[in-house]
């Protein structure tokens, strides 16, 4: 399995970013599936959950998004506060419209 440099994860994030910003999620998508994220840099791993996440919330497959968002909680390596509270509450926001999920869960 491949590694990615620096240079080349911040080349694919910032084209899927771009994508997700243009309202592209499934093209967006496509480039983060075939990141193999175990294989990034650790402090860059949060950045592709989140941004995977927010682009399956966008074509509603809600359930995998919060998944997601959850891998990038759990993952805060490098992850700056600002972003650790933004990821925080897209993931408990987009946790009320998953079927059978309560207040209590």
């Amino acid at each position: 399995m491949k590694k990615f440099d620096k240079d080349d994860v911040e080349k694919i994030y910032a084209k899927a970013k771009k994508l997700h910003d243009e309202g592209k999620y499934e093209d967006a998508l496509a480039i983060l599936h075939d990141m193999q994220i175990d294989n990034l840099p650790m402090e860059k791993r949060w950045a592709f959950y989140e941004a995977k996440g927010m682009c399956q919330i966008g074509i509603d497959k809600i359930r995998e998004g919060v998944e997601n968002l959850r891998n990038a909680l759990f993952s805060p390596e490098g992850m700056p506060l600002l972003s650790q509270r933004r990821i925080a509450s897209n993931y408990f926001i987009n946790l009320h419209y998953i079927d059978g999920i309560s207040d209590k869960d």
